[in-house]
């Protein structure tokens, strides 16, 4: 399995925008919000809706929304036995909340065990600064080291180079 681990920065998708895209359904403030698979589409991974109901039920309903309406909900199943987390964008100060309810996600609910191919991409919204893209796929194994990565960047560390995965 070939590892995919990009950091860059985000400068067309963020709260402010989804807001103005969005408004009925970001009618407050929220800090973690699930996004389409493909952004300006409204297909999300097979199991978005449980990742969707496991975030709201251990980080808070009024903190967590996903970006499309009931009935627009639909879900695209691609043919690989990869674990997909989809694209979740985060303010900096939920990071090292929804980065252990993710693990714990991971873990528990989708029961990923080393060998397994996990993808995500969590953007991070950053007070004062631009925002970061964290695009993952590779050994569920090293997940812990990009969740950590996701908690510094949100604390503002400049240094955006993926950390060192493998042994």
């Amino acid at each position: 399995m070939k590892t995919i681990y990009e950091i860059t920065e985000e400068k067309s998708i963020s709260f402010s925008t989804l807001k103005d895209e969005q408004p009925l359904l970001l009618d407050q403030a929220f800090d973690v919000v699930m996004l389409p698979s493909v952004y300006h589409s409204k297909a999300f991974h097979v199991g978005a809706a449980d990742l969707f109901s496991y975030l709201k039920d251990n980080i808070g309903e009024d903190v967590v929304q996903i970006l499309v309406s009931d009935e627009d909900y639909q879900e695209v199943g691609l043919h690989s036995k990869a674990l997909r987390i989809g694209v979740v964008i985060i303010t900096a100060v939920i990071a090292p909340i929804f980065t252990s309810v993710l693990s714990d996600y991971i873990s528990n609910e989708l029961n990923g065990s080393p060998g397994d191919e996990l993808e995500m991409t969590v953007i991070i919204e950053r007070p004062q600064q631009v925002n970061i893209k964290l695009d993952y796929k590779g050994d569920v194994n090293e997940v812990h080291k990009v969740l950590d990565k996701i908690k510094e960047l949100a604390d503002g560390k400049e240094n955006i180079e993926p950390p060192k995965l493998g042994k």
